[in-house]
């Protein structure tokens, strides 16, 4: 039901993402009431429409058709999946699909109940059968295998590539390259002035060729902001780039573009933003009027806890701003992102 979902997977689905699969823990009940009483949507037909394979699982507990439909989804590579999985929330503690299932703690009684069933034992109250820790102990010998067959072969990379291997490897260490300030420009004081917003768009525009991990974008705001890499390509799907090309910044529509275009979606964007930081080797960033920062609130507050290299850039903070008038004059915003611990804010 959060707007974020919503954001997000519109843009997942714009941009053909088939390695993402959501598994849809589709039981019928919130914390306060049952899902009737605040959503009646088919979801499949939402995700249908925003470009996503979708499957139905009628059966939680049916290990080898979610496995099936996992297989299905891996084999979808054009878009991204989703798999509604039908579950029953407090199944095996008497509490189907009802309020207290949710929200209150399992009791000694139902624990014991729940045991007989899944495990065919009552005591202890708290086990992990034997079956399944061998099962899931599994996970450490074939991690183990794929990275060190994934090290095998960068090493064999880097024998052949050792000036790329070293970029990546510094990249990934979230390291800046030597050299990458050298160009800023000065903007010398002049009567007339120079708005700050096309100032920090040419500084961008001189540190980008020398800083390949700068990606980001804006929410359908580059020619207010001023933070669109000219010629570093447009992250689209390729089959989308026929038609109507206004925005491009130039340099291709492909996965290698370094601009994305958000749309008018600040809080999916913050959302992104960390996501892109998390995975590293990239130094993400994102504009936006700072009116709107109130939209991205939660995720630049997650990005501060975790401690993560985004960049917001908030343009338009004058409370004198024209023509937009009063529903994008920021009054109290930059008071607000000043008490966020851990986000450092600078207003030239």
């Amino acid at each position: 039901m959060e707007g974020v979902s919503s954001e997000a997977s519109s843009l997942a689905g714009q941009l053909e993402l088939g390695k993402l699969i959501y598994l849809f823990d589709d039981n019928h009940v919130t914390l306060s009431a049952g899902t009737n009483i605040a959503s009646h949507e088919d979801h499949a037909k939402r995700f249908e429409a925003y470009g996503w394979h979708t499957q139905s699982v009628k059966d939680g507990n049916d290990v080898e058709a979610i496995d099936l439909a996992l297989e299905a989804a891996r084999s979808e590579t054009k878009r991204p999946s989703l798999i509604l999985v039908r579950t029953h929330l407090g199944f095996v503690a008497r509490r189907v699909e009802s309020l207290d299932g949710h929200g209150t703690p399992v009791g000694g009684g139902d624990v014991k109940r729940r045991n007989l069933i899944l495990v065919c034992a009552v005591e202890p109250l708290w086990v992990i059968p034997q079956e399944a820790r061998a099962h899931l102990r599994g996970a450490l010998p074939r991690g183990q295998h794929w990275e060190s067959e994934w090290r095998e072969c960068f090493s064999r990379y880097a024998a052949t590539h050792p000036d790329l291997a070293r970029e990546f490897e510094a990249v990934m260490r979230g390291e800046l390259p030597a050299g990458w300030d050298a160009d800023i420009p000065v903007f010398p004081a002049d009567p007339k002035g120079m708005k700050t917003r096309v100032a920090a768009g040419k500084v961008m525009a001189a540190i980008a060729p020398k800083l390949p991990s700068l990606m980001g974008g804006s929410a359908d705001l580059d020619p207010s902001t001023h933070t669109q890499l000219k010629g570093a390509g447009d992250f689209e799907s390729s089959d989308r780039a026929s038609g109507d090309m206004q925005g491009s910044s130039g340099g291709g529509w492909n996965y290698a573009g370094r601009n994305l275009h958000f749309g008018i979606r600040e809080h999916g964007m913050g959302a992104i933003l960390n996501g892109m930081a998390v995975h590293g080797g990239i130094i993400p960033y994102g504009a936006t009027f700072l009116i709107f920062s109130d939209y991205m609130r939660p995720p630049m507050r997650l990005a501060a806890m975790m401690k993560q290299r985004v960049i917001y850039v908030f343009t338009h903070d004058s409370v004198a701003l024209g023509e937009d008038g009063t529903t994008h004059q920021p009054v109290e915003q930059l008071a607000n992102l000043r008490a966020v611990p851990g986000l450092t804010v600078i207003r030239p």
